[in-house]
């Protein structure tokens, strides 16, 4: 028997072997590779549970609640500086007020009454001070009697000065602007200077 039959029939299944189990390989490589991708799909490709939040539209406030006290930077309690009765009242509790605003106005008419007599005797005097200084100039008085027509023209405004300075005080007035507390008083009431205070609180 010749050699080459021999060896020609063992390379032909040599390489048929070897065809085959490439062809075959492949396809079983590449079905198990489709299986394990498909039991992988089964086990991870189903819904994922998650959490979900609806967003809305809010207000925030960015404050915060304490507990405390408020003390007013300046405070003071309203007195009267002339004994009287209150002939009226010109503010309401709580309300805001400015400098200098009228608050309450005692009893002043015999003042009113006083100054009114100063000022006719103011005019007197200064038509008795000018018919002098025209004397003088004419030399028909001495110079002292013109000194006392003016002297008594000056005294008499001084009482006049006297007289609006009293007055004045029987005006309660605002010391700076502010709120006004609570008051203590009525119309008709009596004030004096150590008595009643018209307001507790002035702040």
């Amino acid at each position: 028997m010749k050699p080459k039959y021999i060896i020609y029939p063992l390379l032909i299944l040599v390489i048929g072997y070897l065809f085959y189990n490439r062809l075959f390989s492949a396809k079983a490589k590449e079905a198990s590779a489709q299986t394990s991708g498909a039991k992988k799909g089964k086990k991870g490709g189903g819904p994922i549970p998650v959490n979900v939040m609806i967003v809305k539209d809010t207000a925030f406030a960015n404050s915060i609640d304490v507990t405390g006290s408020i003390a007013a930077n300046e405070q003071v309690d309203l007195r009267s500086e002339t004994a009287g009765n209150v002939t009226g009242i010109y503010f309401s509790e709580g309300s805001h007020v400015n400098k200098g605003q009228l608050l309450v106005k005692v009893y002043d008419l015999d003042l009113q009454a006083s100054l009114k007599q100063i000022q006719v005797q103011i005019k007197l005097a200064e038509q008795t001070e000018y018919r002098n200084k025209v004397l003088l100039g004419k030399e028909a008085i001495s110079k002292e009697e013109y000194d006392i027509s003016l002297t008594s023209l000056n005294s008499y405004k001084a009482q006049a000065d006297l007289a609006k300075a009293q007055i004045s005080k029987t005006e309660v007035r605002a010391p700076f602007s502010g709120i006004i507390g609570l008051r203590n008083i009525s119309p008709g009431g009596y004030l004096s200077p150590q008595g009643t205070v018209i307001k507790n609180k002035f702040f």
